[in-house]
Protein backbone atom coordinates (compact mmCIF):
# COMPACT_ATOMS: atom_id res chain seq x y z
CA UNK A 1 0.00 0.00 0.00
CA UNK A 2 1.70 3.18 -1.21
CA UNK A 3 -0.42 5.53 0.90
CA UNK A 4 0.78 4.33 4.28
CA UNK A 5 3.07 5.98 6.79
CA UNK A 6 6.13 3.78 6.23
CA UNK A 7 6.50 4.98 2.64
CA UNK A 8 6.98 8.56 3.80
CA UNK A 9 8.83 8.02 7.08
CA UNK A 10 12.19 9.71 7.59
CA UNK A 11 14.23 6.80 8.89
CA UNK A 12 17.57 8.36 9.86
CA UNK A 13 16.73 9.91 13.21
CA UNK A 14 18.91 12.69 14.49
CA UNK A 15 18.43 13.04 18.23
CA UNK A 16 19.22 15.46 21.02
CA UNK A 17 20.35 14.45 24.48
CA UNK A 18 17.98 15.66 27.21
CA UNK A 19 20.81 17.44 29.02
CA UNK A 20 22.22 19.07 25.87
CA UNK A 21 22.17 22.87 25.69
CA UNK A 22 19.50 24.46 23.53
CA UNK A 23 22.15 26.15 21.44
CA UNK A 24 23.87 22.84 20.67
CA UNK A 25 20.61 21.10 19.74
CA UNK A 26 19.50 24.10 17.66
CA UNK A 27 22.76 24.03 15.71
CA UNK A 28 22.36 20.28 15.14
CA UNK A 29 18.83 20.78 13.81
CA UNK A 30 19.95 23.62 11.53
CA UNK A 31 22.84 21.63 10.05
CA UNK A 32 20.51 18.73 9.24
CA UNK A 33 17.81 21.07 7.84
CA UNK A 34 15.12 19.47 9.98
CA UNK A 35 12.48 20.83 12.35
CA UNK A 36 12.08 18.07 14.96
CA UNK A 37 14.57 16.24 17.18
CA UNK A 38 13.56 13.24 19.26
CA UNK A 39 15.07 13.65 22.72
CA UNK A 40 16.92 10.77 24.37
CA UNK A 41 18.00 10.20 27.95
CA UNK A 42 21.43 8.98 29.06
CA UNK A 43 20.38 5.36 28.32
CA UNK A 44 19.44 6.20 24.72
CA UNK A 45 15.69 5.90 25.28
CA UNK A 46 13.43 8.44 23.57
CA UNK A 47 11.76 10.53 26.26
CA UNK A 48 10.52 13.58 24.36
CA UNK A 49 10.68 15.66 21.22
CA UNK A 50 11.79 19.23 20.60
CA UNK A 51 10.68 21.22 17.58
CA UNK A 52 11.55 24.50 15.92
CA UNK A 53 8.56 26.04 17.74
CA UNK A 54 10.02 25.00 21.09
CA UNK A 55 13.28 26.69 20.15
CA UNK A 56 11.41 29.82 19.11
CA UNK A 57 9.79 29.97 22.57
CA UNK A 58 13.21 29.83 24.19
CA UNK A 59 15.17 32.21 21.99
CA UNK A 60 15.75 35.89 22.19
CA UNK A 61 17.23 38.10 19.53
CA UNK A 62 20.23 40.25 20.22
CA UNK A 63 19.17 43.66 18.98
CA UNK A 64 22.57 45.35 18.85
CA UNK A 65 23.63 43.24 15.88
CA UNK A 66 23.06 44.60 12.39
CA UNK A 67 21.79 41.16 11.51
CA UNK A 68 19.65 39.75 14.33
CA UNK A 69 20.92 36.46 15.70
CA UNK A 70 19.03 33.92 17.78
CA UNK A 71 20.40 33.44 21.28
CA UNK A 72 19.55 31.11 24.13
CA UNK A 73 20.21 31.30 27.84
CA UNK A 74 23.52 29.44 28.23
CA UNK A 75 22.05 27.33 31.04
CA UNK A 76 18.90 26.31 29.08
CA UNK A 77 18.73 22.62 28.27
CA UNK A 78 16.60 20.58 25.90
CA UNK A 79 14.80 19.00 28.86
CA UNK A 80 13.32 22.37 29.84
CA UNK A 81 11.64 22.92 26.45
CA UNK A 82 10.93 19.47 25.02
CA UNK A 83 7.45 18.00 24.70
CA UNK A 84 6.70 14.79 26.51
CA UNK A 85 5.33 12.18 26.08
CA UNK A 86 6.12 11.65 22.42
CA UNK A 87 3.17 10.62 20.28
CA UNK A 88 3.62 7.73 17.88
CA UNK A 89 1.85 6.05 15.01
CA UNK A 90 2.26 2.59 13.49
CA UNK A 91 4.20 2.29 10.25
CA UNK A 92 1.27 0.53 8.56
CA UNK A 93 -1.18 3.36 9.34
CA UNK A 94 -2.77 5.19 6.44
CA UNK A 95 -1.58 8.68 5.62
CA UNK A 96 -5.11 9.95 6.16
CA UNK A 97 -4.98 8.60 9.74
CA UNK A 98 -1.75 10.45 10.56
CA UNK A 99 -3.02 13.65 8.93
CA UNK A 100 -6.28 13.43 10.86
CA UNK A 101 -4.40 12.97 14.14
CA UNK A 102 -2.11 15.89 13.34
CA UNK A 103 -5.13 18.12 12.81
CA UNK A 104 -7.08 16.93 15.84
CA UNK A 105 -4.14 16.79 18.25
CA UNK A 106 -2.35 19.85 16.76
CA UNK A 107 0.90 17.89 16.44
CA UNK A 108 3.34 18.35 13.56
CA UNK A 109 5.32 15.11 13.96
CA UNK A 110 4.89 11.54 15.18
CA UNK A 111 7.45 8.89 15.88
CA UNK A 112 6.81 5.88 13.66
CA UNK A 113 6.81 2.49 15.33
CA UNK A 114 6.92 -1.03 13.96
CA UNK A 115 6.51 -3.88 16.45
CA UNK A 116 7.08 -1.46 19.35
CA UNK A 117 10.41 -0.30 17.87
CA UNK A 118 10.92 3.27 16.70
CA UNK A 119 11.75 3.16 12.99
CA UNK A 120 11.58 6.86 12.15
CA UNK A 121 9.55 10.05 12.20
CA UNK A 122 6.78 11.43 10.02
CA UNK A 123 6.13 15.15 9.89
CA UNK A 124 3.66 17.50 8.25
CA UNK A 125 6.32 18.13 5.62
CA UNK A 126 6.36 14.40 4.80
CA UNK A 127 2.58 14.58 4.30
CA UNK A 128 3.06 17.49 1.90
CA UNK A 129 5.60 15.36 0.00
CA UNK A 130 2.96 12.61 -0.22
CA UNK A 131 0.45 15.15 -1.54
CA UNK A 132 2.89 16.31 -4.23
CA UNK A 133 3.52 12.69 -5.26
CA UNK A 134 -0.19 12.01 -5.47
CA UNK A 135 -0.82 15.13 -7.55
CA UNK A 136 2.09 14.43 -9.89
CA UNK A 137 0.97 10.83 -10.36
CA UNK A 138 -2.55 11.96 -11.16
CA UNK A 139 -1.45 14.52 -13.76
CA UNK A 140 1.18 12.17 -15.25
CA UNK A 141 -1.52 9.55 -15.93
CA UNK A 142 -3.60 11.93 -17.97
CA UNK A 143 -2.12 15.19 -19.21
CA UNK A 144 -5.65 16.37 -19.95
CA UNK A 145 -6.57 16.31 -16.27
CA UNK A 146 -6.46 19.76 -14.76
CA UNK A 147 -6.64 19.91 -11.01
CA UNK A 148 -8.47 22.85 -9.60
CA UNK A 149 -8.94 23.90 -6.01
CA UNK A 150 -12.50 22.60 -6.12
CA UNK A 151 -11.31 19.20 -7.40
CA UNK A 152 -8.90 18.92 -4.47
CA UNK A 153 -11.35 20.32 -1.97
CA UNK A 154 -14.33 18.19 -2.76
CA UNK A 155 -13.35 15.15 -4.81
CA UNK A 156 -10.31 13.56 -3.20
CA UNK A 157 -9.36 12.21 0.23
CA UNK A 158 -6.20 14.33 0.08
CA UNK A 159 -8.37 17.39 -0.49
CA UNK A 160 -10.24 16.63 2.69
CA UNK A 161 -6.91 16.39 4.53
CA UNK A 162 -5.76 19.69 3.00
CA UNK A 163 -9.01 21.36 4.07
CA UNK A 164 -8.69 19.95 7.59
CA UNK A 165 -5.08 21.13 7.86
CA UNK A 166 -6.10 24.56 6.57
CA UNK A 167 -8.98 24.85 9.04
CA UNK A 168 -6.64 23.89 11.88
CA UNK A 169 -4.17 26.55 10.83
CA UNK A 170 -1.47 24.06 9.88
Amino acid sequence: MKNNVKNYTSKDLITALWSETLDSAYQKMGKAHIRHLPVINDDGNIIGIISDRDFQRAMWVQSDDRIPKARFDVAATVQSYMTTPVESIKSEARLSDVARRMVIEKISAFLVVDNDNVVGIITHEDLLRALVNLLETRTDRDDRVELSVSDLSYNSPVGQIVNSLNLAGI
